[in-house]
């Protein structure tokens, strides 16, 4: 995007293609810490994070792949401690109490689109 610094309304909720997200990272990943720091979007704070970020993206997309992703500044974050707060289920008889995480996951993206503003259409 070459932003000299990063702006929430133009990065957050953005689609890119998977391979666009590849190569971005696949870039940071050839860079040291002082050239992923001059970039806008980055700087020194978070010159070391963004490896961890490329990391997650990467094992995230060989477990499910996909062509397009959102961008989400604080969904990770958020989805984390929202499962970490949740109370334990019980599990009844053998296969009743199985949860259907992907239903789950996906009230868990609508609910933080909704409060977020970021509702798909």
């Amino acid at each position: 995007m070459n932003l000299t610094r990063y702006m929430r309304d133009k990065v957050d909720g953005m689609w890119m293609t998977s391979e666009d997200a590849h190569l971005a990272c696949q870039r940071l990943a050839s860079q040291d810490r002082s050239g992923r720091a001059r970039e806008g979007c980055i700087g020194h704070d978070r010159a070391d994070l963004v490896l961890a970020g490329c990391a997650i993206y990467e094992a995230v997309m060989e477990a499910w792949p996909t062509e397009k992703v959102r961008v989400g500044d604080r969904g990770l974050r958020e989805g984390m401690l929202l499962n970490l707060m949740r109370p334990k289920r019980r599990r009844g008889r053998r296969g009743a109490g199985k949860r259907d995480d992907s239903h789950e996951t996906r009230s868990q993206t609508t609910e933080t689109e909704k409060r977020d503003g970021h509702e798909q259409g």
